[in-house]
């Protein structure tokens, strides 16, 4: 049991890095060959990708099978993370229940599912209002709807 929970803490750590990290977007071609290697071996079949550099990362979206995808791959070519987007009705009720009631009057907007470090959770976008700003919180859940993470992001509102 220890060692899941220090598998959750380092993935929620992970996952908090990773997104505050800066994104930029790049032309395939400015792509380390290593990187570009390491997606067409998994995904040459892929004509249509957007690629991003996050920090040291590279991250590349696409569709397969008509379900919007991303992968994240390091400058060295490790593939660490993978995300796929998914319609709520593929995401387990715990999460959701856990959602609703943490995230109380707030819009649940987009879900995905996301593998990283060999472990499965799921990402919930979420918009509302929080003490007069527009927020939006990105949250990871494990399939039990444990809360993983947390990202906040805020807004003033216009009056």
């Amino acid at each position: 049991m220890k060692t899941l929970l220090a598998a959750w803490i380092a993935l929620s750590v992970a996952f908090s890095l990773s997104a505050q990290e800066k994104e930029e977007k790049i032309d395939a071609k400015n792509v380390p060959d290593v990187v570009m290697k390491k997606f067409l071996a998994f995904y040459g079949d892929i004509k249509k990708v957007k690629w991003e550099k996050e920090g040291n990362n590279y991250q590349a979206t696409f569709k397969q099978n008509k379900v919007k995808t991303s992968v994240t791959i390091t400058a060295d070519g490790n593939i660490i993370e993978k995300e796929w987007a998914i319609k709520k009705g593929a995401v387990p009720q715990a999460v959701l229940d856990s959602a609703a009631r943490n995230f109380a009057g707030f819009k649940m907007e987009e879900f995905s599912k996301v593998e990283k470090s060999g472990l499965l959770s799921y990402e919930i976008e979420l918009e509302g209002k929080k003490d007069g700003k527009e927020v939006e919180y990105k949250v990871y859940y494990s399939a039990d709807g444990k809360m993983l993470s947390k990202i906040e992001e805020t807004e003033e509102v216009k009056k």
